[in-house]
C-alpha cells in the first residue's frame, strides 16, 4: 500500500504546475515502469473511484503504455524489460472488472491495454476471458450501462483480433461467439425495447453494433449463420436503421458536425456498416464463397430487398430537409450503388430511379452552403479537401457521383438512365446559357450548373465510348463549358476547368476548339480564386499530355512557370509538381533555359514540406509532395542530359537534399534520391569532389538498413567507379575495401537470393574498370563468390557468381 501511495503522489506531481516537481515525478515513473508490481498497482489506482480523476486518468495512460512496451518481448529490442508472468496474471484477473467500473476517460485507455493483452495472451494464457465477459453481461443491468459497455468493449477487443482472419484461423473466437453472442443479442433487444432515450444506453447499443461488425467482417460463423439467430440480429439492425433519431438535447439539429458525434446517429452508422457488408458478401449469389451459398440465398430471399427499401426511405428524408451526418449519407448511397448491379435489388429500385437521381443524388453533387463557406473562408483547406482521396471515400458527393455513374453503366441501365440524366443536366445548362455571358446567376442555379458540369465530367468515360454521345461532346464543350470559364462564380469556373481537362483527349473535328479550351485553362491559372488556379494547373497537365503541338505555350512558358512557383508557395499540392513534370517531359531540352530556376524552386518547395513535417512531428506528412518534388527534379535532369555543362549548377542546388536524405531520414524517398544521384554521377562532365562526399554516406546507409535497395544503389556506385576511377583508386581511401565489405556482408548473410544479385555485379564493375590495379581484392572477391556458389540455387545467381571467376581471369 505504501508503494501505491507513492505512485499516486508521483502521478499527481506529473501534472503539477511546478516544472521541477514534474521532472522528478516523470523520472520516478519512468524508473518504476520497469519494475514488477507497477503495472498492477497502476491498474488498481485507475479503478479506484475514491481517487482524483486526473490521477486515475494518468494511471490508466501509464498502464496502457506499460502494456504496449513491456507485455511481451519485442524482436527489434530483445534486451528490453518484460513484465513478469505474475504481474500479467494479476492484470488479466482485474482488467475486466476495472473496465466495467471506470468512467469513459479512464476506460478508453484500459481498453487499449486489454487489446494488447488479448493480442498476445488469448487464448493460450487467457482462456477464461470469454467466461469473464459472459459473467459481466449477465451481472450488469440497464441501471449500470457503463458496466455493460465496458464488458462489451472487452468482447470487441477479442473480436478485433480475428477481424481479418480466414475462417480456418477463427476456431477460438467462434467458440467465444457461440457462448457469448446469444446474451449480447438479448442485451441489444432489451436496449431497443427500452423506451426512454438514454445517452449511455445508446453508447452501449453502438458498441454492440461495432462488436458484431468486427465478429462478422470476413466471415459469419456457424452459430451466427443459424436461421433464427441471423433473423433476430438482422431484425435488430433493421429496427436501429428505421427508428427515428432522438434529437432532444442537441443544440442544432442541422449542424452536421454536431450530428456526427450524436450517439443515436453513430449507432445508426454502425448498423449501416453491417448491412452494407452483408450485402457486399451475400447480396450477389455469384460472388458468395462456396461455404456461404446457403447464407447468401437466405439473405437474398429474406433481407436484401427489405433493407434496400428502408435505405431508400432514409435517403428520401433528405428531400424534406432532414440533416444527416455525411458518413451516414455516404454509407446509404454506397449501398444503393451496390444494389444497382444486382438484378433482384435493381428491380426494387427501378420505380424510384428518376426520383433518386434528381431529388436525392443531384442535390448532393451540387455546390452547397458548406462548400461556399469553406471556399470563401479557407480556400487552402478547400483545395486540400478536394484533393484528399480519404475525404472522397467518406464524402456524400463522391458516393452520389458513383451512384449516377453506376446507374448509367452497361446494357439496360445505360439505355434507361443515361439519356434521362443527360437531358436533366443539359436543361440546367440551357437555363444558364439563356443569360448573357458573365451574368451573375441566382445562387441556386449557379449551384445546379456546378453540379451539372460535375456530373458530365464524372460520366466522361461512358460518354466518350458511347456510339451516339461521343460525337456530341465537342459541341457540348463549345456551347456550355467554354462560356462557363467567364462565369462570375468561381466554383463554376473551377468545374469548367476540370470538365475541359476530362474531355481534352476526344477527337476534335475542329482543332481550334481544342486550342480554345487549352487557352481558357491557361488563362485560368491567373484566376483571382485560388481553387480555380489549382484546378487549372491540374487541367493543364491533361492538355499538355494530349497536345501534339505545344509550340503555342513556348512564348508564355516563363510566365507559366512563374505562376507555378507562386502556386507552390501558396499550397502544398502534388498536382502542381506533377504538371511541372509533364511540361518538362513534353518540352525536353527546350526546358533548358528554365531548368536551374525550376530546380531551385523545387528544392525550396521540398525543404518547406520537410520543415512543416518536422514542426508537426509527423513523419508521413507531405511524403507524397516530397516524392513529387524529387521526381520533377529527376525529370529535369533527364530532359537536359545532352547538355552536361548545365549539371554543375543543378548539382549545387540539389546537393544539400542528397546529403541529408542519403540516410534514415530519406527512407520514404530513397528511390527518388538514388535516381537523382544516378543522373548527377552519369551525365555530369566529371564526378565532383563534392559528390564523392556522398560515397561514405551511401556505404553507411547500406550497412545500416538499405541493402534492400542494392539494385538501385548499384547504378550510382557503378558511375562513381567507372567515371571517377582515379579517385576511386586513390591510395589511402577506403573505396575499394568498401565494395568488398558490402559484397561480403550480402553474400555471407542470410538474404534472399534475388536481393544478392547486385553483389557479383558490383565486383564485376570493379574488376572491369580497374584492371591490373586492385590485386588486393581479387582473391577475396573469388573466395566469397565461390563460397556462396556452393549454396546458391537460383540459376541466374549461380551464373553471376561463376562470372565473377571469369572476370577475375580476364582481369589477370
Amino acid at each position: 500500500e505504501n508503494g501505491i501511495a507513492t505512485l499516486v503522489a508521483a502521478l499527481a506531481s506529473s501534472v503539477a504546475s511546478d516544472a521541477q516537481a514534474r521532472a522528478q515525478a516523470d523520472a520516478f515513473l519512468a524508473a518504476a515502469s520497469t519494475q514488477n508490481g507497477t503495472a498492477f498497482a497502476l491498474l488498481r489506482i485507475a479503478a479506484d473511484d475514491g481517487l482524483d480523476m486526473g490521477v486515475r486518468q494518468s494511471a490508466s495512460i501509464y498502464f496502457k503504455n506499460m502494456c504496449a512496451k513491456s507485455w511481451a518481448a519485442r524482436e527489434h529490442l530483445p534486451t528490453a524489460w518484460v513484465m513478469s508472468a505474475s504481474d500479467k496474471a494479476n492484470a488479466r484477473g482485474a482488467a475486466l472488472d476495472a473496465i466495467a467500473r471506470t468512467p469513459a476517460k479512464v476506460r478508453s485507455q484500459l481498453v487499449e491495454a486489454v487489446r494488447v493483452m488479448v493480442h498476445h495472451d488469448f487464448p493460450e494464457q487467457w482462456p477464461e476471458v470469454a467466461s469473464q465477459v459472459l459473467q459481466g453481461l449477465e451481472e450488469a443491468n440497464a441501471a449500470h450501462p457503463e458496466r455493460l459497455c465496458g464488458t462489451v468493449l472487452v468482447l470487441h477487443a477479442l473480436c478485433r483480433k480475428y477481424e481479418f482472419k480466414h475462417s480456418s484461423e477463427r476456431a477460438d473466437i467462434e467458440q467465444v461467439i457461440a457462448v457469448v453472442f446469444p446474451k449480447l443479442l438479448s442485451v441489444l433487444k432489451a436496449l431497443i425495447a427500452y423506451g426512454t432515450p438514454n445517452e449511455a444506453l445508446e453508447e452501449l447499443k453502438k458498441t454492440i453494433c461495432k462488436t458484431y461488425w468486427s465478429a462478422t467482417y470476413l466471415h459469419v460463423g456457424p452459430s451466427l449463420q443459424q436461421e433464427d439467430t441471423y433473423r433476430e440480429w438482422m431484425s435488430a439492425f433493421h429496427t436501429v436503421i428505421t427508428t427515428p433519431v432522438h434529437i432532444e438535447g442537441i443544440s442544432d439539429p442541422t449542424d452536421k458536425m454536431e450530428l456526427r458525434h450524436w450517439p443515436w446517429w453513430k449507432t445508426k452508422k454502425w448498423a449501416l456498416h453491417i448491412v452494407n457488408r452483408q450485402f457486399t458478401r451475400y447480396g450477389n449469389l455469384k460472388h458468395a464463397q462456396s461455404d456461404s451459398k446457403e447464407l447468401a440465398a437466405m439473405y437474398r430471399k429474406s433481407y436484401a430487398t427489405q433493407f434496400l427499401q428502408c435505405y431508400v426511405e432514409l435517403l428520401s428524408s433528405l428531400t424534406t430537409g432532414m440533416a444527416m451526418p455525411n458518413r451516414v449519407v455516404n454509407l446509404a448511397v454506397t449501398h444503393l450503388s451496390s444494389a444497382l448491379s444486382v438484378t433482384l435489388t435493381y428491380k426494387v429500385l427501378h420505380p424510384h430511379l428518376d426520383d433518386i437521381a434528381m431529388r436525392v443524388m443531384f442535390p448532393l453533387v451540387c455546390f452547397g452552403a458548406e462548400d461556399k463557406e469553406l471556399w470563401e473562408d479557407d480556400p487552402n483547406e478547400y483545395v486540400r479537401k478536394s484533393q484528399d482521396f480519404m475525404e472522397d471515400m467518406y464524402s456524400p458527393r463522391m458516393a452520389a457521383l458513383n451512384y449516377l455513374s453506376e446507374s448509367c453503366k452497361t446494357g439496360s441501365r445505360m439505355k434507361e438512365n443515361l439519356p434521362k440524366i443527360l437531358a436533366a443536366m443539359v436543361q440546367i445548362l440551357n437555363k444558364a446559357a439563356a443569360f448573357p455571358p458573365g451574368t451573375a446567376l441566382d445562387p441556386q442555379l449557379a449551384s445546379e450548373v456546378d453540379g451539372a458540369l460535375l456530373v458530365i465530367t464524372n460520366l466522361s468515360e461512358i460518354l466518350a465510348a458511347h456510339p451516339m454521345y461521343k460525337h456530341q461532346l465537342e459541341s457540348m464543350l463549345v456551347s456550355y463549358v467554354i462560356p462557363s470559364f467567364s462565369s462570375p462564380h468561381g466554383h463554376v469556373r473551377a468545374k469548367a476547368v476540370s470538365c475541359a481537362a476530362k474531355f481534352c483527349e476526344i477527337e476534335f473535328e475542329n482543332p481550334q476548339n481544342f486550342f480554345s479550351l487549352f487557352s481558357c485553362v491557361v488563362n485560368a491559372m491567373k484566376d483571382p480564386e485560388l481553387p480555380v488556379r489549382v484546378e487549372a494547373v491540374v487541367g493543364l497537365a491533361a492538355f499538355v499530355h494530349a497536345a501534339d503541338d505545344v509550340s503555342q505555350l513556348k512564348p508564355i512558358l516563363p510566365q507559366l512557370l512563374n505562376e507555378f512557383f507562386q502556386l507552390m508557395n501558396e499550397v502544398d499540392s502534388e498536382d502542381v509538381v506533377f504538371t511541372l513534370e509533364t511540361i518538362t517531359e513534353k518540352f525536353g531540352e527546350e526546358i533548358a533555359p528554365y531548368a536551374l530556376g525550376m530546380t531551385q524552386n523545387l528544392v525550396a518547395a521540398f525543404w518547406k514540406v520537410i520543415e512543416e513535417s518536422e514542426s508537426k512531428d509527423d513523419e508521413d506528412y507531405g511524403a507524397l509532395a516530397c516524392c513529387g518534388c524529387l521526381r520533377a527534379m529527376a525529370t529535369i535532369l533527364e530532359s537536359i542530359s545532352s547538355l552536361p555543362h548545365m549539371y554543375p549548377d543543378l548539382e549545387a542546388a540539389v546537393f544539400p537534399i542528397l546529403q541529408k536524405m542519403i540516410g534514415e531520414q530519406g527512407y520514404d524517398v530513397f528511390e527518388e534520391i538514388l535516381e537523382i544521384l544516378s543522373y548527377l554521377t552519369y551525365f555530369t562532365p566529371v564526378v565532383t569532389p563534392r559528390m564523392w562526399e556522398l560515397w561514405p554516406l551511401m556505404i553507411k546507409t547500406m550497412d545500416d538498413w538499405a541493402l534492400q535497395y542494392f539494385e538501385n544503389l548499384l547504378i550510382p556506385l557503378d558511375n562513381y567507379i567507372s567515371r571517377g576511377t582515379e579517385r576511386f583508386l586513390t591510395p589511402g581511401t577506403p573505396y575499394v575495401e568498401d565494395t568488398y565489405n558490402i559484397c561480403k556482408k550480402v553474400l555471407e548473410g542470410d538474404y534472399p537470393e534475388p536481393d544478392c544479385l547486385s553483389a557479383p555485379k558490383l565486383m564485376e564493375c570493379v574488376m572491369t574498370n580497374c584492371r591490373g590495379r586492385v590485386d588486393v581484392v581479387i582473391e577475396p572477391y573469388i573466395n566469397i563468390a565461390l563460397a556462396r556458389l556452393a549454396t546458391a540455387e537460383n540459376s541466374y545467381f549461380r551464373d553471376l557468381l561463376m562470372m565473377t571467376f571469369a572476370h577475375a581471369l580476364h582481369y589477370n
